[in-house]
């Protein structure tokens, strides 16, 4: 066939006779298809089906072989998609009604498999075109089968939505899914349009047309009623028409365009992989063992000379040096041999070259190719010996310097502020001088490793920061309090936010200079005596604080001191052990250091004057027991002012946060607060709620009269009221006030006077609710009592316990009791004062419940009469749903209950008359027609044929069976007069009716509904009674039925108001106004050979349960009867 019948419009290279060819093909598939519907219906459907699962496997078996050669998964989901579709359509086939092969006789089942294979097609062709990727597109795979197997399982097993019911046709399910689907089928058209650049213009256009001819048939299917519809032959002709394109979009198009499809994704990634080859700047080339070159690109080509087409085919070792050639050839034999990539390097003159051989084995696993990837590297060769010596040249000074050397980055916060900086690189002098490891510090905050340096005088951040952020260097020398040590430090910035720092410990050089300074100093400056000896006791030096000494010993510098003096300074020494002594000199006193100093010869005498200091010592002796007594007087008057200062301050805290929650209140109150000024004529301060309350911003408001507030009508008031609320402090009023766009609105006005403590008027204070709702609820109230006062009915509200709270007139009228006699009592009914216990019981079982309670209740008044009255009772709740209160309503039905029964004898009186007259008329003619023919057989019986003989009898039987009949129907009417009354579960009951009726009514061609508003629903009724009017009512509903199409009776039940309704509606002819008039009355009848007592006997008997029938209808629309019985325990 030729490859351009994929096109939807045919090229003008398709020969005229294959386009007859296929167009006769076409005619004579669809021809036999009808010739086989037209015989058997059966035998259509299995060849139509059974044409589209050939040819979704023949989808699936191409699209599954080829989906090795696809780049997109696209055209294999399809194939897949295809697979269970046509596994659902068989299953259809087999288990079409008809087939004999499943147990399924509705066709039910058929119609499910249908439903389910057209969702799997539906959503995979919506999902077909989404960019799903990698993991996420095997995902999908396995969802569309874990999604197909679920839906056939769910059939299988009778757990699918119904789709064909054997009385009502189609269901709804079915019918709305077919409109799903096809909203699927046209998104899924819309999606593949959006990415029509998955695929191929030759596929496209088919399978669009199969997504638009799947759309069409879908919607075919939903329209016919019959199998003999047109639209049932369309729908299967649409079918294989879209089955027929897709199998040319994909079969065909697989078939005859190879390269476009199956090796679509070859082609691309194969000119993507050129195009990325010549991008690389670097040889890249593929060779066969024996060296012949299959790929190269143009780096390659431009390096050896030539072209690309000229490398391709050549034996690459033939454009190299030989010696070159011999040394490669080994290194990429050594590759195909291991298996494993060889890396060279080798240099070529100035040069230098880095190749790869990268092996690429077959199926087998032996290496039958080579990649070869080789890159020019003297430029990094260059730059990598250069980077080599110049850094052992620096590591060999870094190493080698005496100072300490450290390289830092600087720490800033969010406000670029220096805050900490990091340890990056130190050299062996830093740990020699500071002690430090680098191995502890390098990568860390400086402030990890000396905890607290930041609060230390010396700002080594500080200054560091600067130097690292300005680029400025620094030299400076500053003393380390956690190292204990001096340093000389310069500090400079190699780049902004790094700075380098160099130091040497300078630590002895200043100890040399302090104590420099304390001998230049010591001891002529000394303010205390100091003294050098010699061994042997010679005073060898004595300042001018020593005179006192020297005259207490009588001896000068240059000469020996006493003998008594040496033994008490110089006696007790041994070796270089000092010793402390003190000695009296006049009114002075003397502690003397004696230190001798034995490498030097010499011994020194520090003497100090601690005169003051014994005199301090001897007072602070005498004065200790007064400070201690002191200090305990101190100490409880502090104890005492701590614990004012305390109460002061809790004080004052309590009126601050009493201030703050006055604050909130102001500001968040639901009601309006204004605060005005002393005269009350302005506005100074206002909350939120008040601005909005009239309309304004609080701007707007502020310095405002207040007047302008008030409604004109009120104004003249407003003056009163300020003086009242001067004079009073306080006052409450109601007012009118005006909002910005002029509207009124009623408010409750509560105003304060503030004072101070001289009486003077500080402000007024103004709190002010919009009482609009208030007042219609006012208004609303006044007239619910005024309602509820007039009202002819009993209204009495009570406790929860029966204890009367309020009555309205109308109890007076009704039972004679006031008011007054009535607040206080229990009401009867609840209190079981009552004659009916069982009342009382039900009463309460249905409040504590929380639900109504509704009953007639009968009470003999104190004049001896009966009082009838209809009474319900509700529950009132509070926001909680707490009982509160409970409302009885009460009716005086005691004169409409004797009307009802006169009115019931008569309406009795006149049916017996009535059915007397029928029943003389009604067996009155059958009678008179039998007295003429037994006169005519009396006369002529000798001559009469014995036909003649038997046409007579036969006529007389006749009408002796219309009185027998008319006798049965009276004698249904009297059966019935005592009923045997008991709860009857309805649901149970009247699905036993149903399947009483339904074969006969299907006969009639009448569909039967039942629906029950719940499946426990229980009434009070006579079963052979209620069986007995249902019958008539349903009898009466086929015969309106007969003659006419789609006939349908649908019966329905609630439970309304404690009681059973039963609805039974028809669409039969229904009946006029007049029919509808006399359908109770006794021997009225529209039906030829109808009694008339049918719907008498109907009413009859549910009065006997205390039911009631009600019956409306339209002529030609249709009738509906809704049948009252009384539920059980109501």
């Amino acid at each position: 066939m030729n490859d351009n019948v994929l096109n939807l419009q045919p090229p003008a290279a398709t020969s005229s006779r294959s386009t007859l060819l296929i167009t006769a093909g076409w005619a004579a598939l669809f021809t036999a298809l009808y010739l086989s519907r037209i015989y058997n219906y059966l035998l259509f459907h299995t060849l139509a089906e059974l044409f589209c699962v050939v040819v979704a496997m023949s989808i699936f078996i191409l699209m599954w072989n080829a989906r090795r050669y696809e780049k997109s998964d696209f055209t294999t989901f399809i194939g897949t998609t295809f697979l269970f579709v046509a596994v659902f359509d068989l299953i259809h086939t087999l288990a079409y009604k008809g087939m004999g092969i499943f147990a399924d006789i509705t066709g039910n089942l058929a119609t499910q498999l249908w439903i389910a294979g057209r969702y799997v097609l539906a959503l995979s062709f919506v999902a077909a075109p989404l960019p799903f990727k990698g993991p996420n597109r095997k995902l999908l795979f396995g969802f569309q089968a874990f999604f197909s197997t679920a839906l056939f399982l769910l059939v299988m097993t009778g757990n699918f939505p119904e789709c064909f019911n054997q009385d009502t046709g189609l269901t709804r399910f079915k019918i709305a899914s077919e409109y799903i689907i096809c909203a699927l089928f046209i998104v899924s058209m819309m999606l593949l349009h959006l990415r029509r650049n998955m695929v191929s213009p030759e596929m496209l256009n088919p399978m669009m047309m199969s997504l638009a001819l799947t759309t069409a048939s879908e919607i075919m299917f939903t329209q016919y009623v019959g199998v003999d519809d047109t639209a049932n032959l369309a729908g299967h002709y649409l079918k294989i028409a879209a089955y027929y394109f897709v199998y040319r979009a994909v079969v065909v198009a697989g078939l005859m365009k190879p390269y476009d499809l199956l090796f679509k994704g070859l082609k691309s990634a194969e000119e993507t992989q050129r195009a990325l080859l010549n991008a690389i700047t670097e040889s890249v080339f593929l060779i066969e063992r024996d060296g012949t070159a299959l790929v190269a690109n143009e780096t390659l080509a431009a390096r050896l000379g030539k072209s690309v087409e000229e490398v391709v085919g050549t034996n690459i070792f033939d454009l190299l040096p030989a010696e070159l050639a011999t040394a490669r050839r080994a290194q990429v034999e050594k590759a195909f041999r291991t298996g494993s990539v060889v890396h060279i390097e080798d240099r070529r003159g100035n040069s230098y070259l880095h190749s790869s051989i990268y092996p690429i084995s077959d199926e087998t696993g032996e290496a039958v190719r080579a990649a070869i990837y080789s890159v020019d590297i003297t430029a990094r060769k260059k730059m990598e010996k250069t980077l080599l010596e110049s850094e052992e040249k620096y590591r060999s000074l870094f190493e080698n310097m005496i100072d300490g050397f450290a390289y830092h980055m600087i720490v800033l916060d969010e406000q670029g502020r220096p805050v900490d900086y990091i340890f990056l690189e130190v050299n062996r002098a830093f740990e020699y001088l500071t002690g430090l490891k680098a191995a502890d510090i390098i990568g860390k905050n400086v402030r990890n490793v000396f905890p607290g340096i930041e609060n230390e005088q010396a700002d080594w951040i500080g200054v560091y920061g600067k130097v690292a952020l300005t680029g400025q260097d620094v030299r400076f020398e500053q003393f380390s309090t956690r190292l204990n040590k001096w340093y000389s430090v310069l500090a400079y910035s190699p780049e902004k936010e790094y700075f380098a720092v160099l130091f040497e410990d300078i630590t002895e050089r200043k100890q040399a200079e302090e104590s420099l300074k304390s001998i230049a100093k010591f001891p002529s400056e000394n303010p205390n005596p100091v003294l050098r000896l010699s061994l042997d006791g010679i005073v060898l030096y004595a300042n001018n604080a020593s005179s006192p000494l020297l005259d207490l010993w009588d001896c000068e510098t240059g000469r020996y001191l006493p003998d008594i003096v040496c033994k008490q300074l110089l006696g007790s020494l041994s070796n270089s052990t000092g010793r402390e002594i003190e000695t009296v000199c006049g009114d002075r006193i003397f502690s003397i250091a004696v230190a001798p100093i034995a490498d030097a010869c010499y011994i020194n005498i520090y003497g100090k004057d601690i005169t003051e200091r014994k005199k301090a010592e001897t007072a602070l002796l005498r004065s200790n027991d007064e400070l201690e007594e002191r200090v305990r007087e101190r100490t409880a008057e502090l104890v005492r002012i701590n614990e004012e200062l305390e109460a002061e301050v809790s004080e004052r805290r309590k009126a601050e946060v009493s201030l703050m929650k006055w604050a909130q209140i102001f500001e968040h109150a639901e009601w309006g607060v204004a605060i005005g000024s002393a005269d009350g004529k302005t506005i100074e301060l206002m909350n939120p709620a008040y601005a909005a309350m009239h309309g304004f911003t609080r701007e707007e408001l502020t310095g405002r009269p207040i007047s302008d507030l008030s409604a004109p009508r009120v104004r003249e008031d407003l003056a009163e009221k300020i003086r009242l609320i001067h004079e009073q402090g306080h006052y409450t009023f109601e007012s009118l006030h005006m909002r910005k766009d002029g509207s009124v609105f009623p408010v409750l006005v509560n105003a304060s006077t503030v004072r101070d403590e001289q009486g003077r008027v500080l402000f007024r204070v103004v709190n002010v609710q919009d009482i609009t709702i208030l007042k219609a609820a006012e208004e609303e109230r006044s007239r619910l009592i005024t309602a509820i006062e007039s009202i002819k009915d009993a209204i009495i509200i009570t406790e929860t316990d029966g204890t009367i709270r309020y009555v309205n007139p109308a109890l007076k009228a009704m039972s004679g009791s006031s008011s007054t006699e009535a607040i206080g009592e229990k009401l009867r009914i609840m209190s079981g004062e009552s004659n009916d216990e069982a009342v009382h019981i039900s009463v309460w079982k249905d409040l504590s419940m929380g639900t109504p309670w509704n009953g007639r209740l009968k009470s003999v008044q104190n004049d001896g009469s009966t009082l009838i009255e209809d009474c319900s009772i509700f529950p009132v709740k509070n926001a909680a749903g707490e009982v509160i209160n409970f409302v009885a309503v009460k009716r005086d039905i005691t004169a409409k209950q004797r009307l009802e029964s006169i009115a019931e004898a008569v309406n009795s009186m006149n049916n017996i008359g009535y059915i007397f007259s029928g029943i003389r008329h009604e067996m009155g003619n059958p009678i008179n027609s039998m007295k003429a023919a037994l006169n005519v057989l009396a006369i002529n019986v000798d001559r009469y044929s014995p036909d003649e003989l038997r046409g007579y009898l036969t006529r007389i039987l006749g009408e002796l069976a219309k009185i027998e009949y008319l006798l049965k129907s009276l004698k249904s009417f009297t059966m019935f007069e005592n009923l045997d009354i008991q709860p009857l579960e309805v649901a149970p009951f009247m699905e036993k009716l149903l399947a009483l009726i339904k074969s006969d009514f299907s006969e009639k061609g009448i569909q039967t509904v039942l629906r029950f508003s719940s499946p426990f629903l229980c009434c009070m009724a006579d079963p052979r009674a209620l069986q007995q009017v249902l019958l008539n009512v349903l009898t009466n509903a086929a015969d309106a039925c007969e003659g006419r199409d789609n006939c349908r009776i649908a019966m329905s039940v609630f439970g309304v108001y404690n009681t059973i309704m039963i609805r039974i509606v028809d669409n039969g002819r229904g009946m006029t106004d007049n029919q509808l008039k006399d359908l109770f009355k006794p021997f009225h009848t529209t039906k030829q050979g109808g009694t008339g007592l049918g719907m008498t006997l109907v009413k009859k008997m549910l009065a006997g349960m205390g039911g009631v029938i009600e019956v409306s209808s339209e002529s030609g629309r249709g009738t509906t009867v809704d049948i009252f019985i009384p539920e059980a325990g109501k």
